[in-house]
């Protein structure tokens, strides 16, 4: 199956020109190495609440990108868009070589065990593979085992009483941006992220910048919006990008789960290939059959202070996540 839908424009998310808009301040440098041209940017990681990362290394990331010291290899505000496929060692040192800032956080697939770096293996973005003979989410949840059948009915069942409509790039309402960046805020209020404060800029940035590439689809329940997801197709496939709901009924109503499905229901009616689920919440998709592919941060620098630092970090206080991975499908 191939992507198609003529009413969207493509846009080339490899070229960095088309990210300047979605980025903290502007693209710092770009440099050619073994493993291609790499654009490095210069964010603020922020929501500072240390559940994802040690809030005394989060300073010292902030301390180091306010300094023109650090850079980040890939756009953060487009987390799996873009991702480097690989990191050799040839192109790790030309990273370190060319690069204006002595430390770079490069964010990849596969880094060879033999980089100069150090590297910390993140949650994984969690896939899934859209099978041919699928052409409505109905034909994908009856591919499932039953004990997972049932639980994809429930969720829709429960949260049928939500009210969805879907909206596209700058047909989106103004006044759907303040309340879907309030959204955002509150779901993302003890994550670690790299993203600006302004959401509600953020995101109409991402309606400007994709057009109709960027939809989001509303969830409402009489007539007050309580939940939004967001995703962008491209001809790789569809990638979910911005979640957000109430907290007060979500488990109730089965609202992650009803949002997930709906992005594979569209992703289906699209034409695509695969659609990407993102990150986080790694069980939970996997029982909708999505499956994970690896994710690493590699930190590689010429400040030994910093390399003995992200060492020591790695070895006393980091710990990757634990999850099972589940496996709905019959086949």
């Amino acid at each position: 199956m191939h992507f198609v839908c003529s009413q969207r424009q493509s846009l080339d998310i490899t070229d960095p020109s088309n990210h300047k808009s979605l980025v903290i301040g502007n693209p710092a440098d770009t440099i050619n190495t073994t493993d291609g041209v790499v654009t490095l940017y210069i964010p603020e990681f922020s929501r500072p609440t240390g559940r994802y990362i040690n809030k005394l290394m989060l300073r010292i990331l902030n301390r180091l990108l306010r300094s023109g010291s650090m850079a980040i290899a890939g756009n953060p505000c487009t987390p799996g868009l873009g991702l480097m496929e690989n990191l050799s060692v040839d192109g790790a040192r030309d990273m370190l070589q060319k690069s204006p800032q002595r430390t770079i956080m490069v964010n990849c697939k596969n880094p060879s065990d033999q980089i100069p770096g150090i590297i910390f293996k993140a949650e994984p973005f969690m896939r899934l593979r859209i099978r041919e003979n699928w052409s409505s989410l109905a034909d994908c949840i009856s591919a499932m085992h039953s004990k997972y059948r049932v639980r994809a009915k429930k969720a829709l069942g429960e949260s049928g009483v939500l009210q969805s409509n879907i909206y596209r790039g700058l047909e989106i309402p103004a006044a759907l941006f303040p309340v879907m960046a309030e959204l955002l805020t509150q779901t993302l209020s003890k994550k670690t992220i790299a993203l600006p404060s302004n959401l509600s800029r953020l995101l109409r940035s991402f309606a400007n910048q994709f057009g109709n590439q960027f939809e989001v689809q509303i969830y409402e329940y009489e007539n007050r919006v309580v939940g939004f997801l967001s995703r962008i197709y491209l001809p790789s496939g569809v990638y979910g990008m911005h979640i957000g709901y109430e907290n007060t009924n979500a488990k109730q109503w089965h609202i992650y789960q009803r949002m997930m499905l709906d992005l594979i229901d569209q992703a289906i009616v699209s034409g695509a290939a695969t659609v990407n689920l993102g990150r986080t919440a790694t069980e939970i998709k996997s029982t909708l059959g999505a499956e994970p592919e690896e994710n690493y941060f590699v930190i590689l620098s010429r400040n030994p202070m910093i390399r003995f630092a992200a060492n020591a970090y790695k070895k006393l206080f980091f710990r990757p996540s634990e999850f099972i991975i589940r496996h709905p499908f019959k086949d």
